[in-house]
């Protein structure tokens, strides 16, 4: 009978001529192919591994032989989306980062801004009290010259 190739880590050393795919997935769930259906493959879970096959013999082999390379070139791809999502993860952290430090600046300048409009305000005050009182001593010599 024509044998179904299955790629998975688990593969006995006896079915060297069946191709293989390893994945360390994290709910010990195999990666599948079937050669009836070839639209039915489930994605493992991070991190992809290549395992190379052995030389084909058979043309079922040969079949079994072309998917391990697409299967290692998918374990390359998906792990280079790992990698690229990774890397999204990283700036977005770092952009919320940005984000939270130029709104603690700017917290930190209005708080200085105010302060400081506070003490100018009070010089001012303190100024305009002088002027007043100024104003009334020299009204007061002015009226005591004129009598």
């Amino acid at each position: 009978g024509e044998e179904n190739p299955t790629f998975s880590s688990n593969q006995n050393q006896d079915q060297n001529q069946q191709p293989t795919f390893s994945s360390q997935n994290r709910l010990n769930q195999q990666p599948t192919f079937s050669t009836e259906d070839p639209f039915t493959f489930q994605t493992p879970a991070k991190p992809y591994t290549r395992i190379p096959s052995a030389s084909p013999r058979t043309p079922n082999e040969e079949i079994a032989t072309e998917m391990s390379g697409l299967n290692s070139r998918l374990a390359d791809f998906l792990n280079e989306i790992d990698s690229l999502e990774e890397s999204k993860e990283q700036i977005e952290q770092e952009l919320k980062d940005v984000r939270l430090l130029s709104e603690a600046t700017k917290q930190a300048l209005k708080q200085a801004a105010q302060a400081e409009y506070e003490r100018l305000y009070r010089t001012l005050l303190d100024l305009k009290k002088s002027l007043a009182e100024a104003k009334e001593r020299h009204a007061r010599e002015l009226a005591q010259m004129d009598q």
